[in-house]
């Protein structure tokens, strides 16, 4: 968890809601966010922190959300930005 090294650091990249109707893949990132930062408090403290001290996590849950609210909203089968 050192900022200054990150840079240097392998990313592991984690993203969702590219296309709009992609209802689902926001939540799967959330999950797997939640996950991440829930284990360390279990017996998979060392191994989670091992991961956290080695790879740069780039999290982003929801890359277009306003194409996901129109196909919520509107238009069901809508799949690009707004």
């Amino acid at each position: 968890n050192d900022l200054a090294n990150a840079d240097s650091k392998p990313m592991i990249w984690i993203d969702g809601g590219i296309h709009a109707r992609e209802w689902i893949s926001s939540h799967t990132v959330l999950y797997i966010a939640n996950s991440l930062l829930s284990e360390i408090d279990t017996g998979l403290k060392s191994q989670v922190t091992s991961m956290l001290d080695t790879y740069q996590f780039v999290i982003l849950p929801m890359s277009n959300p306003d194409g996901y609210e129109y196909s919520r909203t509107h238009n069901r089968m809508w799949r690009k930005t707004r």
